[in-house]
């Protein structure tokens, strides 16, 4: 049974923007797939634009599929440019899972094709509240002044890119592009982390344009189980 890890694709989504109109997207199929006994494998795509197209990339979606709950196909990193798009990532055999199964995964991309540049309107969370267990797990959530509480953090947003890092340093410990096909935003960083050490969280925010805002640093202290962004 096909597994749709992350559906990216908001069907009925009205896009608002002056003077542009978006043209048949460009589509573009990758499949990539674990040989015996291996456990990951790096990849990387570049998508130039058509020489014949008339305009520039101005937004782009994708979808990640896998063949099972043994796999698991992670986006690191992506870039869109006028003439380009590149995205890169990783293949995994999940631990602990069924060994026997077959590990492939499919990445569906659709790139959009405009004289204009997509605006996307950001909402930007205030808060992070980061579960420490074997990973950290981040849910974004916004902060009211009037209420003094916590709130979940309900945006229009359907991409998140994060880097940790420890505290005391700027090495990038991983990194990745999460997508959310609900309002609420929550992730996890697939990360080992250890408890004595004090990580920093940086997240930034995209919509259809794959335009990211500035990045939001949240701390996440040791042994704690959550804070505040500053």
């Amino acid at each position: 049974m096909i597994i749709l890890k992350r559906i990216v694709f908001v069907f009925g989504f009205i896009l608002i923007f002056c003077g542009t109109s978006l043209a048949v997207p460009l589509t573009k199929d990758f499949t990539f797939k674990l040989g015996q006994g291996e456990t990951s494998q790096d990849w990387e795509e570049n998508i130039s634009l058509p020489s014949d197209a008339n305009g520039k990339f101005i937004g782009r979606q994708f979808i990640t599929i896998v063949d099972n709950t043994a796999t698991e196909l992670i986006i690191e990193k992506e870039n869109l440019a006028d003439n380009n798009y590149y995205i890169k990532g990783k293949l995994l055999a999940v631990p602990e899972k069924n060994t026997l199964l077959s590990h492939q995964g499919k990445l569906h991309i659709q790139l959009y094709i405009g004289a204009e540049t997509l605006k996307d309107v950001y909402l930007l969370p205030s808060v992070v509240t980061c579960s420490r267990a074997k990973f950290i797990k981040v849910q974004l959530q916004t902060f009211s002044e009037a209420t003094n509480q916590e709130k979940p953090f309900y945006g229009i947003n359907k991409y998140f890119s994060y880097l940790l890092k420890e505290n005391s340093s700027d090495v990038i410990l991983a990194e990745g592009v999460v997508s959310s096909p609900s309002p609420e935003a929550k992730f996890s960083i697939n990360y080992p982390i250890k408890q004595d050490v004090d990580y920093i969280v940086e997240v930034k925010v995209s919509g259809l344009s794959g335009q990211y805002s500035q990045p939001m640093s949240f701390k996440v202290p040791s042994q704690i189980n959550a804070s505040r962004g500053n």
